[in-house]
C-alpha cells in the first residue's frame, strides 16, 4: 500500500496502518528490551554494579517468584523494562538503589549475608520485613515489578489475555438467554416492600 497523504487519510486507511504500526512497535520494544539488557560491556541504567544487580533480580523475583506455569518477574523481562524505563526516569533508579541498599542491609541483619546469597525460604521473611518497615519505598518498587511483569505479551498470554486494538472488532459475548434468569425467578423474595 503506498503512504496515502493526510489530507486523502480514510478511516479505514487509518486504523490499518495503525494496526501495523502497532505490531511494528511491539516488535521494535521487544528488540529494544532484549537490547537494554545490561551486559559487563555496558552497565546498568539502573545504576547497580553487577552484586546489586543480583540482589536486584532477587528482590524482583521474590515480589513475583515463578509459580502455577508463570514465570518469574526477571524471566518475563521485567528487568529488561525496568533498564529501558530507568534511561527516562530518574526517580526508578533511585528505587532500585534505596530497595537493594535495604534488602542488602535487613538480610545482613537477620542471617549475616546480603540478600541475594540468603537461602530462598529466608528471602520472603526479608521482603516482608522490608515491606513493613520502607513501606514507601517497598510499594514504589512493587509497583514497578508490577508494571513491567504485566506489560509482557508473554504473561498476557499465560493469563488469556487478548490485546484489542482500538477501532476494531473486540472480544464478542454470548448471547444473553432469559433462561438463565428462572432459577433467581423461582426464589422466594429476601426483601421487604416497603
Amino acid at each position: 500500500m503506498t503512504n496515502p497523504s493526510v489530507g486523502n487519510l480514510t478511516r479505514r486507511t487509518f486504523l490499518e496502518l495503525a494496526a501495523r504500526q502497532s505490531v511494528a512497535a511491539a516488535a521494535a520494544a521487544n528488540a529494544l528490551l532484549a537490547a537494554c539488557r545490561p551486559t559487563a560491556h555496558q552497565p546498568s541504567a539502573l545504576g547497580l554494579d553487577r552484586r546489586a544487580l543480583d540482589t536486584f533480580v532477587a528482590l524482583i523475583d521474590e515480589i513475583i517468584p515463578a509459580s502455577d506455569g508463570m514465570p518469574a518477574a526477571s524471566a518475563a523481562g521485567t528487568l529488561a523494562y525496568l533498564e529501558l524505563l530507568a534511561a527516562s526516569e530518574a526517580a526508578l533508579a533511585d528505587t532500585a538503589r534505596a530497595a537493594v541498599a535495604a534488602a542488602d542491609g535487613l538480610g545482613r541483619e537477620r542471617t549475616g549475608k546480603p540478600f541475594a546469597s540468603i537461602e530462598v525460604t529466608e528471602r520472603a521473611v526479608v521482603v516482608t520485613a522490608l515491606a513493613e518497615r520502607e513501606k514507601v519505598l517497598f510499594k514504589r518498587l512493587r509497583d514497578y515489578v508490577y508494571e513491567g511483569y504485566y506489560l509482557q505479551p508473554q504473561v498476557w498470554a499465560r493469563l488469556g489475555y487478548e490485546p484489542y486494538p482500538t477501532g476494531g472488532a473486540g472480544p464478542t459475548m454470548a448471547r444473553f438467554d432469559p433462561a438463565m434468569l428462572d432459577r433467581v425467578r423461582a426464589m422466594p423474595r429476601r426483601y421487604r416492600s416497603a
